[in-house]
């Protein structure tokens, strides 16, 4: 395999390694953040 090869493969998996990371931490955060929204939204 050539080095530029390696490194972009290198490069793609790191890019969707942090992008699922990403996602899961947005995901977390925003679950934590509208926690004590959602018995505002049931009572109304």
């Amino acid at each position: 395999m050539p080095p530029m090869a390696a490194l972009v493969l290198v490069l793609v998996l790191v890019l969707v390694l942090f992008l699922v990371l990403l996602l899961f931490f947005v995901g977390l955060w925003g679950r934590i953040r509208l926690t004590p929204f959602v018995p505002l939204i049931t009572i109304r």
